[in-house]
């Protein structure tokens, strides 16, 4: 109150608002105080996709960074000497999205893992962050969207997809890399 010249109903507000974004913690009692943490990818993510959304940014401009960005990482994934485990995690994925192809909505959630998973695993952690928050804002937007219709496309375009990315993996695992970002930009 007194390093910020502010009133105890403000300093409480400003901790509340912390403590419900999942900065801080406030212990509350005789050895209680305010237990600070560090911000994770999600939160990181969720309040750009909110700064996105306030500037009202159309869904189709959030579609066309994550076609600009994924090729990019499906090339640095097969440029890689250790390739293999990457590919390993992909399949597993892929494995994932095949259980839930009838299921719209699980499909949707293991799908956007795939991408996700995906850029990250092309290596760099700020593009990581940024196709978090930008999955993020896909699948809100779906989500919503999807209220009685099948938002994920019909089960033909679902297979297609997994086939698209059994292809990908097979230029991953030749270490195809221009093939691989080819392949993953006409996707």
């Amino acid at each position: 109150v007194e390093r910020f010249g502010v009133s105890r109903p403000s300093l409480r507000e400003a901790l509340r608002i912390l403590e419900a974004e999942g900065l801080i913690t406030v212990v509350r009692g005789v050895y209680g105080g305010v237990v600070v943490h560090e911000p994770d990818e999600r939160l990181t993510a969720r309040t750009a996709s909110l700064v996105l959304r306030a500037r009202n940014v159309p869904l189709a401009d959030v579609f066309e960074a994550r076609a600009m960005i994924e090729p990019l990482a499906a090339r640095a994934i097969a440029s890689r000497r250790g390739r293999r485990s990457a590919v390993a995690e992909l399949e597993s994925l892929i494995a994932q999205e095949e259980k839930a192809i009838e299921d719209p909505d699980r499909f949707g959630v293991a799908n956007a893992a795939f991408h996700e998973r995906l850029v990250a695993l092309g290596g760099n952690q700020t593009v990581s962050i940024v196709i978090e928050m930008l999955n993020e804002i896909v699948v809100r937007s779906v989500a919503a969207a999807s209220k009685g219709s099948d938002a994920v496309g019909s089960l033909s375009t679902r297979r297609r997809s997994l086939r698209s990315q059994r292809r990908l993996i097979e230029l991953l695992e030749a270490g195809d890399a221009a093939g691989a970002e080819e392949h993953w930009r006409a996707h």
